[in-house]
This record gives C-alpha cells, sequence and structure tokens, in this order.
C-alpha cells in the first residue's frame, strides 16, 4: 500500500543529506575529506526522511479508514447490515476520495472481495496486515467478536467506530499541540550553525585552531557527535508514541 518512492523523491532525500553533511564538514571541519567520511551521515538523513515519510503514508491511510466508517456508521444506524453499507456506500466514498490515494487500492480490493463472497472480516484483515494500521486490526478483531453477539453486533459496531475516531482524534490534536514544540526544536538545531558562521564572520581566528591538526580535530569530532546526539533526542521527545 505504500506508494513507490520516486526518483525524484529520493533526490531530494540524498540532495538534503548531501547539504546537512557539507555544512558540517563546512563549519566543524573547513576540509573537503569530510565529504568522504561523512558520507554515512547522508545515508543515515535519507533513511530517516524514508521513515518520515512512510509514517505520513500510515497517518494517511488511517485518515483514509476513519473517513470509510463514517460512512459504515450511517449505514449500520439506518439498520443495514455491514457488507450492505460498504456496497451501498462504495460509489460516495470512491469519489471521495483522490485516484492515487494509497487506501483506494485497499479498499478496491474489499468490494471486489465482497462481490465474491468472501468474508467481510477476510477482506479488512488482509488489508490491516498489508498495511500496518493498528485501527483496523482493532476493528477486525472487534468485528469477529460482534458477529458472535449476534442481535448486538450493531451497537458494538457503533461504539468501536465511535472509539476508533476518538483515538485519530486525539494523535491529531496532539500532533497540532507539539507542532510548535518540533518547529523550536528544528530552529534550536539550526542555531550552532548560524553562531559559528557569526563567530567566524566577527573573527576569523578564532576557531582556527580547531581545523587541520589532530587534537582540534579530536575535539571538533566530539562535538559532531554531541550535537548529533542532541538532534536526534529532540526528534524522540517531540514523536508522538500513540
Amino acid at each position: 500500500y505504500l506508494p513507490d518512492v520516486t526518483y525524484k523523491l529520493l533526490g531530494s532525500w540524498i540532495v538534503k543529506g548531501f547539504l546537512c553533511q557539507a555544512l558540517l564538514g563546512y563549519f566543524f571541519y573547513k576540509s573537503w575529506w569530510t565529504l568522504v567520511w561523512l558520507f554515512p551521515i547522508t545515508i543515515g538523513l535519507v533513511f530517516v526522511q524514508w521513515k518520515a515519510w512512510k509514517k505520513q503514508v500510515l497517518l494517511d491511510l488511517e485518515q483514509a479508514f476513519k473517513d470509510w466508517l463514517f460512512y459504515l456508521k450511517g449505514g449500520l444506524s439506518a439498520g443495514q447490515s455491514m457488507e450492505r453499507a460498504i456496497i451501498k456506500n462504495k460509489d460516495s466514498f470512491l469519489g471521495s476520495i483522490r485516484i492515487n490515494h494509497p487506501f483506494r487500492r485497499g479498499v478496491e480490493q474489499i468490494y471486489r472481495g465482497l462481490e465474491l463472497h468472501i468474508p467481510l472480516e477476510e477482506c479488512i484483515r488482509k488489508m490491516s496486515v498489508e498495511t500496518g494500521v493498528e485501527a483496523m486490526e482493532d476493528f477486525v478483531i472487534v468485528f469477529q467478536i460482534a458477529k458472535k453477539q449476534g442481535g448486538r453486533m450493531t451497537s458494538i459496531l457503533e461504539k468501536t467506530i465511535q472509539q476508533i475516531y476518538d483515538k485519530i482524534d486525539l494523535r491529531q490534536e496532539i500532533y497540532a499541540m507539539i507542532a510548535a514544540k518540533k518547529m523550536e526544536q528544528r530552529i534550536m538545531c539550526i542555531m550552532p550553525f548560524g553562531i559559528l558562521f557569526f563567530v567566524g564572520m566577527a573573527s576569523g581566528g578564532y576557531f582556527q585552531a580547531l581545523y587541520h591538526n589532530l587534537p582540534g580535530s579530536g575535539i571538533v569530532t566530539r562535538c559532531v557527535v554531541v550535537y548529533l546526539f542532541g538532534v536526534w533526542w529532540g526528534e524522540r521527545l517531540t514523536e508522538v508514541w500513540i
């Protein structure tokens, strides 16, 4: 369900990683050799950007699943069965989601599965396994339990859908709350380069003793390690874990 990583997208990740590596090499070492031995930083930043992109795709899948449940809840409230609610609202939902959305392929497979008389829970379970979206897995488990409850199935599913709504909304609210903190954290990550640039312009020889010699390179390398650890730790602190 993850869209393919295009060459353009991969190229942008490499360029961003290379620019970060070049900044570290210029401000901390003043040497072109850093383009060689600091290259693992570029690879690491490409991996980080890929993970962030993958997470955003999964969030989009989760949001689309929430929108899909909205149509199902309307059908259940009208007294329709789960399968009937899905099929009846097929055109309405497909008309509300863009053609290249990653969730569209999965929901189309569910529609085809129902046409082939494959149990609904099997169709949704297959999509939940392939996507890894936790809300889908929770829904499948509750749906199986609700089928065994018989007459209480509609009320159980409506409560489950509402709980999924609340969980996704809570996550979105938390993302909105920490958005400003994430921006502050990233500005603080850039500040050391601004300070180095300012001091270098105001007093060109102030850091000269740290460049092109073994003791200075050792001190600077420790500073780079501490800086990278601080960046990593700051990202961890502003991460959403629910």
